[in-house]
């Protein structure tokens, strides 16, 4: 559960609360205010991009996202970080390789990104932080993590 903690640190944060299971009601709020709402909704996708710039992630059903996903975040394959544009993972990577094996990391969602998406009907996105399941911080090679770093 320390991923989930510091995904809760990460709310916390962002949206000025403590960490603790009263922001789940704060984030509904928030949701219920952003550009489309949660209910108007029937999937979810947590997205985050590849090296390449490609959007990936998972899509789910919005009801498993208000009840586990908004406060815990949800887990990726860290292959996804060094894969090419085939998606054949590629030798070389000290983050993820056949030799090391290839493990997860978390999404944890960045609430600010939550947008309606007008191609997709009753679909949402929100884009996510990648973090490193044993270290609790940002994956560096992930592109939203460098970008982070630089800012």
């Amino acid at each position: 559960k320390k991923i989930s903690y510091q995904c809760a640190l990460v709310t916390a944060r962002n949206f000025g609360g403590t960490q603790s299971q009263q922001m789940v009601p704060e984030l509904e709020k928030y949701y219920s205010n952003a550009t489309g709402n949660l209910s108007d909704c029937d999937t979810v996708i947590t997205g985050f991009t590849d090296i390449y710039g490609r959007l990936l992630g998972k899509r789910m059903d919005v009801d498993f996202y208000r009840k586990s996903v908004i406060k815990d975040g949800t887990h990726g394959c860290n292959y996804l970080l060094s894969c090419d544009m085939d998606m054949t993972p590629q030798s070389g990577f000290a983050y993820s390789n056949w030799s090391g094996g290839f493990g997860d990391f978390h999404l944890c969602p960045d609430h600010h990104t939550f947008r309606k998406l007008s191609w997709q009907q009753q679909t949402a996105l929100v884009l996510c932080d990648v973090m490193d399941p044993v270290s609790h911080g940002l994956v560096p090679i992930a592109p939203r993590s460098i970008l982070k770093n630089t800012m």
